[in-house]
């Protein structure tokens, strides 16, 4: 089920990410994945959003310092 959420979404994802080209950090989008493979966008948050708890759980990394790494001020962590 996963894997055909992520092959059904990505490239919509990779999309966005290109054409806001400031965005940095976490950012959660919002969607709606419809019966026929369809994808509607609700909203993009840049903010942390509930997904960073679950992501910091199974990351083996500190997912606050890739963030913080990825602006371009010298590696702030």
């Amino acid at each position: 089920m996963f894997k055909k959420l992520y092959e059904s979404i990505m490239p919509t994802i990779s999309l966005i990410v290109s054409n806001i080209t400031d965005l940095r950090g976490f950012v959660g989008i919002d969607f709606i994945l419809k019966e026929n493979s369809q994808i509607s966008i609700i909203e993009i948050n840049p903010r942390l959003t509930c997904s960073y708890v679950g992501l910091s759980k199974y990351n083996k990394n500190n997912t606050a310092v890739k963030i913080l790494n990825s602006f371009e001020i010298n590696n702030l962590v």
